[in-house]
């Protein structure tokens, strides 16, 4: 029997930081690479979805909190009331944990 996929929201943040993601990919890289890239994070969603507890635990963010790489971007997600939450997406390069010593969402 084939397990339910949970269905994925974005934070208002994380809806933010693909708009940023989105316009300094447009301007450095140009609108076709721009959407292969957001396709590529929709995509990971989905996988997240399919498999939400295989991730890496990020205990010194929060508890419930998990993260994957996409290319040179780390989706932060956790699952809450049966669903993904996608709580971030940030680029590998920033300072995680001093982030997260500010509100989550």
């Amino acid at each position: 029997m084939m397990s339910k996929i949970l269905p994925y929201k974005l934070t208002r943040i994380a809806e933010s930081d693909l708009l940023q993601i989105k316009y300094y990919s447009e301007e450095v890289w140009g609108q076709d690479i721009t959407k292969k890239y957001l396709t590529q994070i929709h995509n990971k969603c989905i996988e997240i979805c399919n498999f939400p507890h295989i991730r890496i635990n990020r205990p010194e963010i929060f508890e419930s909190v998990k993260s994957i790489a996409i290319n040179s971007h780390m989706i932060l997600y956790a699952l809450v009331d049966n669903k993904i939450e996608i709580l971030r997406v940030l680029h590998k390069n920033m300072d995680i944990t001093k982030i997260y010593s500010k509100k989550l969402t």
